[in-house]
């Protein structure tokens, strides 16, 4: 079933040519779809892909392709193709699937099972998902988890076949033994002596007999059976190599076979061959500009069309993929022909190629291939932000680590962006990270990187808001660079730096001379059109100022900026709910008790159906507070009744503001002896976040 628009080459079925149905293996796989997934494994050159492909073209069944590669080791990296893969078969109002974005990572599994649930729901009943070459996944990857927890969420008419080198992981024993999960091992993928027949009568040779010795010396192994048809018009020898032709000795048949194609292949094609073996996935115009030669694809199509391990896919432009190990001869190959130099430049001219194009993950590799450092520093910096707005920190962390330790040394920005993509996963480790990158900008001296770093600790605290305190010197540092005129490269990190010392100033330094201007700043930037997640924030944080310090153009702004946002398809899901929780809390604060019930209705449905915890126990404290100002006790016995099941947050304020509630309840239900015990063990732990506020209050209470 074709795609309703363009894709990029991983999320496409390879085009056939020529291939001849395997019908007792399609009668097979119909059996074996009785079973939710279908795993299929073998060696390379078993014929696993091209199974899989003519399988759901010949069925006519609709499907979602997915080639993973080793990149998609970063669950975020997958779930975030995938759910282009599922927009292209899906309804074109559908509701875009989740990004796997940070709030996510403590239950990842529980973010899988949503996301498959959601993923079927949009699709045709017996729609069947593909994923291919499965054994590219690393073996420590929370992927493994991840997609074993999704697929108890298929449907029945629905079916996954995954095609792999490799037996099902740990994590698919569970659903082996349920019978969830059934193998098509490579003993029943070998070809039977008819199928070895058919295949060579395809490729012009109608002897029987020969097509029979083939598939006894390859026994059965249709990389072999394809490569010595190549030799078609050659006596067969007896030994040698070609008594090799088996799947457990393919290297070795990959060098003696592919070097008689090579040997056999005139000059020119020889050239486009080894200078588009350096390139994962070479285009018509990729390889014109490595060759030259204006029609250099043709003799990339001449291997596909020779079935010799060659895969065409659509996308975005038609694209061509080596199998791995042809690739691997090819590149020995041009090692051996190319110097250096040559094949250096001819990578670094096909990534500019590449990034032109937008393609900037392939663009980084190839840059990291032939050793390009200002190259790849360059675009991971200007694709940083984008790839933790993705949710794919993993993935950042990957090719910071593809940089030698001096280039982190010398480039604070790198730190920065590590710093960074860290708050939403873990503002303890942010912290130290982006304090080492503020010190490099010192050494430069970089004054904008200095500001962003420090507002940046600042947000890291904020989110931990486990103590506050930490903060002191990084508002007083945050202050002086915006008295100092220090220019920031964007609106958005003008929003974000004025946000940070907003908050910073409310909780601990109240009387700060900045602050006033700085809350000024920050409603005047909000009415910008900025990005949707970062506004909501913004808006989150001025709810948090109108908490401190009663400003009610502050709780206005707030509501009138976020409001409209709140249903956008880019908004995550726990911006939205924290969102909700803050206005909730406002109206809570203004004696509007039945509208912060409907704000924490909104958050609780929001954290239920995405497994928010932390939003759920912010929301859930807050509630119970509202429920009891309104005489409404049972219920506040309700829900702390609740949010004793919930998992308890490492850091932060919710032990204290949970305690509070228990106390307070308990007070009104006049157990004092109760009440005293909960306001102790409260009072210690927001004494200890050193958030005023909140220290006033329960020292009043």
């Amino acid at each position: 079933m074709s795609s309703k628009r363009a894709q990029p080459a991983k999320l496409t079925r390879p085009r056939l040519y020529g291939t001849v149905p395997r019908q007792r293996l399609f009668a097979r796989l119909d059996e074996l779809r009785e079973h939710l997934v279908v795993w299929i494994t073998g060696p390379p050159g078993a014929g696993k892909t091209s199974l899989a492909a003519s399988y759901v073209e010949a069925s006519r069944l609709p499907f979602v392709w997915y080639q993973i590669d080793a990149g998609d080791s970063d669950p975020a990296t997958f779930f975030f193709y995938l759910r282009q893969a599922v927009a292209a078969l899906a309804p074109r109002r559908a509701k875009p699937l989740p990004l796997l974005t940070p709030e996510y990572v403590a239950d990842v599994a529980g973010f899988s099972r949503r996301y498959f649930r959601q993923a079927f729901a949009q699709l045709p009943d017996d729609v069947v998902f593909v994923l291919d070459n499965y054994h590219e996944i690393a073996t420590e990857s929370a992927l493994h988890q991840a997609i074993a927890a999704g697929f108890e969420e298929i449907p029945l008419g629905a079916n996954v076949l995954i095609v792999s080198r490799s037996d099902p992981p740990p994590a698919f024993a569970r659903a082996l033994l349920g019978g969830t999960v059934a193998c098509l091992p490579y003993n029943e993928l070998r070809l039977a002596p008819d199928e070895a027949e058919a295949i060579a009568a395809a490729r012009g040779l109608g002897d029987a007999a020969t097509a029979r010795a083939l598939h006894t010396q390859c026994d059965g192994w249709m990389a072999g059976v394809t490569l010595m048809l190549e030799r078609a018009g050659h006596p067969l020898p007896t030994g040698g190599p070609l008594q090799a032709a088996r799947a457990d000795s393919l290297e070795a048949v990959f060098d003696y076979f592919s070097g008689i194609i090579f040997e056999k292949a005139d000059t020119e094609a020889q050239d486009v061959w080894l200078k588009t073996a350096l390139l994962p996935r070479v285009t018509a115009t990729l390889a014109e500009l490595l060759t030259g030669n204006a029609a250099a694809i043709r003799h990339v199509e001449t291997l596909h069309q020779r079935h010799l391990f060659t895969d065409r896919r659509s996308g975005e432009e038609e694209s061509y993929e080596y199998h791995a190990l042809f690739r691997t001869f090819l590149m020995g190959r041009a090692r051996a022909v190319l110097a250096i130099e040559e094949r250096l430049d001819l990578m670094r001219r096909a990534a500019r190629h590449v990034e032109s194009q937008g393609r900037a993950e392939d663009a980084f590799l190839l840059y990291a291939e032939s050793a390009n450092w200002p190259d790849m520093e360059r675009v991971l910096m200007a694709h940083a932000a984008t790839l933790i707005a993705q949710g794919r920190w993993l993935t950042l962390h990957e090719w910071v680590d593809c940089l030698p330790a001096a280039r982190l040394e010398e480039n604070p920005w790198l730190r920065y962006w590590l710093g960074r993509s860290q708050i939403l996963v873990d503002p303890r480790l942010a912290h130290p990270i982006l304090e080492a990158a503020y010190m490099g900008f010192r050494r430069i001296p970089d004054a904008t990187g200095q500001l962003l770093a420090a507002a940046a600790i600042l947000e890291a605290l904020y989110d931990r808001f486990d103590d506050l305190r930490l903060m002191d010197p990084w508002i007083e540092r945050v202050a002086q660079l915006l008295a100092r005129g220090v220019v920031l490269p964007s609106m958005e990190d003008n929003l974000r730096v004025h946000a940070a010392l907003m908050i910073g100033a409310t909780y601990r330094a109240p009387a700060h001379p900045a602050l006033a201007s700085c809350v000024a700043r920050v409603k005047a930037l909000l009415a910008h059109p900025l990005e949707v997640n970062l506004k909501v924030a913004v808006a989150s944080m001025l709810h948090g100022c109108f908490h401190a310090s009663v400003d009610d153009d502050a709780q206005r702004i707030a509501i009138r900026e976020a409001r409209p946002l709140l249903d956008s398809p880019h908004l995550t899901a726990h911006r939205a709910a924290f969102y909700y929780s803050t206005e909730g809390y406002s109206h809570y604060m203004n004696g509007s008790y039945r509208d912060a019930l409907a704000c924490h209705d909104h958050a609780d449905a929001i954290a239920a159906e995405h497994g928010l915890n932390d939003v759920a126990l912010t929301s859930g404290n807050w509630r119970g507070l509202c429920e009891r100002r309104a005489k409404m006790l049972d219920e506040a016995e309700a829900t702390i009744h609740r949010l004793k099941g919930l998992r308890k947050p490492a850091s932060g304020l919710s032990p204290g503001t949970f305690e509070f509630l228990c106390g307070v309840v308990a007070f009104d239900r006049g157990d004092f002896n109760t009440f005293i015990e909960h306001a102790t063990r409260s009072q210690t732990v927001i004494e200890n976040s050193g958030q005023y506020n909140a220290i006033m209050l329960v020292s009043l209470v």
